[in-house]
């Protein structure tokens, strides 16, 4: 049990951490954005124009709302308000795109200020009365222009005012409940270590989610520093960088490199490539024809910043899909949805089962026949064919656009999969009713619900237990099954199964043998702790 205990959490923790082993974005980075700060510059006039119109539009707006005072004045009076507000707000975010890389002190900063004193004052002035002139406002768009032929080019002259940022692009990327998910894990590793009570994993888990929102405030970068490729810009000069530390597999898990499809993993011999992308040997080298010295033409593969040497060991330790896309980062960030399904479900299935059982097996009557019914309904139907009819159908209707594909299929195995866990308890729940001390609560007068949950509940929960852990390997293999056949999570998230079903060629093995070896490994563990935990809860164990 201990084996498998410790082979879950080391997978469970590379799905958790998964962000920060595998991510085309760098921890930290101290860096000029020359791309964005061209952006900003570029759009400055446009948009100085586009405000200049909504100013005039809400000008003349306000008068007729004031003068005539009827509802659809006042109505198209708010709605160039908003207008008005947007495009103050757009210059704004490019002024401080400009700023934020320009030295606090210096002609520059001192221009950008004065432009943007100017925007905020005109804007202010005009919402807050009424102004008949309007043709000043014309110097604003003058400023932009002149702003804009200042930044066209952010070298020679123009570089010396610019200084480095420090950004954290990856931290940035994380949402609150990627930082809870980390947090809470680590915490929860810790506090098993240490043998904590499950009072102080409740508080710790209360503690975790005021940390996540901190830590999601603390590392919010402003808007305009998000580029589309952070390793471009680094490898392509867009973005000038002092340093820059990225994570140990720097690859994200829909980054797609077309110079390296069905690459093998670098470790084996086959997967060697030569400076013109051919490869060197195995069944894939393209040798010269012996007749005509024809040589097919290759393209060389493309090392992008941080990445290791096109022919190192570790470039691709599970090769690559038919995009070019790195497997083991993708199987690294699939374990997240399919472990989250596995959990949830498991939950999901545990409490609709065990409520269920507890309550045919006590009430008995028509109670239990209901459930009885239930359960016989659901189980006459192949259980997998029915979750994989509910979800296709689901997926493509009202239920299916408003609701996520993970959870629906988490909705899907807990209505279809409490019957085993209701069995259990609703025999286990017959038995225990009937003994004495149950029979002596019900004597001293106490209520049915009192017996049920203090009395009966507590001792018939055993095979509930056991049979979790076999669920939670059910769900994940149900997941599996379903995103293999193309009606799980959506692309291009990863999930074990949609990382097994972008390729079924046996030419290229890597592409499912190692995800498929993940769902093994993760579910073998939970049917060896399953049967941990049916011996360590037998009775007949201690006679």
């Amino acid at each position: 049990m201990l084996a498998a205990c410790l082979a879950l959490c080391a997978l469970v923790s590379s799905a958790v951490y998964a962000p920060f082993l595998a991510n085309d974005r760098p921890y930290v980075m101290d860096a000029i954005d020359h791309r964005a700060l061209r952006s900003a510059a570029g759009s400055l006039e446009p948009i100085a124009r586009d405000w200049q119109r909504c100013l005039r539009d809400y000008s003349l707006a306000r008068r007729a709302a004031l003068s005539r005072g009827a509802p659809e004045d006042l109505h198209a009076a708010f709605e160039r308000r908003e207008a008005l507000v947007r495009e103050t707000r757009a210059l704004t975010v490019r002024i401080a795109t400009l700023r934020h890389f320009v030295e606090t002190s210096g002609e520059r900063a001192t221009e950008l200020a004065d432009f943007e004193l100017a925007v905020r004052g005109w804007s202010g002035n005009v919402l807050e009365r009424d102004i008949d002139d309007l043709e000043p406002s014309s110097a604003v768009v003058a400023g932009a222009a002149r702003v804009r032929e200042a930044w066209a080019s952010t070298s020679g002259a123009m570089a010396e005012s610019l200084r480095f940022r420090r950004s954290f692009p990856l931290f940035s990327a994380l949402s609150w409940s990627d930082w809870w998910i980390v947090l809470g894990w680590t915490g929860t590793l810790l506090l098993l270590a240490r043998g904590a009570s499950p009072r102080r994993m409740l508080a710790w888990a209360s503690a975790s989610a005021v940390l996540a929102w901190l830590a999601t405030a603390a590392f919010a970068q402003p808007r305009m520093l998000s580029t589309p490729s952070i390793k471009d810009g680094l490898l392509s000069g867009d973005i000038q960088a002092k340093s820059a530390v990225f994570a140990p597999l720097a690859f994200g898990f829909d980054e797609t490199n077309l110079t390296e499809i069905h690459r093998p993993p670098t470790w084996w011999p086959t997967s060697e490539i030569d400076e013109q992308g051919r490869y060197v040997r195995g069944p894939r080298a393209l040798a010269a024809d012996p007749a005509t010295g024809f040589q097919p033409s290759s393209t060389p593969v493309e090392v992008r910043f941080a990445e290791p040497e096109r022919n190192a060991l570790s470039r691709h330790w599970m090769g690559t899909d038919a995009l070019g896309r790195d497997v083991l980062a993708r199987v690294l960030w699939g374990g997240r949805p399919s472990l989250l399904v596995g959990a949830a479900s498991m939950l999901a299935v545990s409490v609709i089962g065990l409520m269920l059982g507890a309550l045919a097996g006590y009430f008995r009557g028509w109670v239990d026949d209901t459930v009885s019914a239930a359960i016989q309904l659901l189980q006459s139907f192949p259980s997998f064919l029915l979750m994989l009819a509910a979800i296709a159908i689901g997926a493509d209707g009202a239920l299916g656009a408003s609701c996520s594909p993970l959870w629906f299929v988490v909705a899907v195995i807990a209505v279809v999969g409490w019957t085993g866990i209701a069995r259990l308890v609703r025999a286990e729940v017959l038995r225990v009713r009937e003994l004495d001390y149950v029979a002596a609560a019900r004597a001293l007068g106490f209520s049915p619900w009192r017996v049920l949950a203090v009395h009966v509940l507590p001792n018939a929960v055993q095979p509930a237990i056991v049979a979790a852990a076999f669920a939670a390997a059910s769900a994940i293999l149900t997941e599996s099954a379903v995103s293999f056949l193309g009606f799980g999570v959506r692309a291009p998230t990863p999930s074990w199964g949609a990382v097994m079903q972008a390729e079924r060629s046996a030419t290229h093995l890597w592409t499912f043998v190692f995800p498929g070896l993940a769902v093994f490994a993760t579910c073998a563990s939970c049917a060896w702790i399953g049967d941990a935990l049916r011996d360590a809860l037998d009775p007949k164990e201690d006679t």
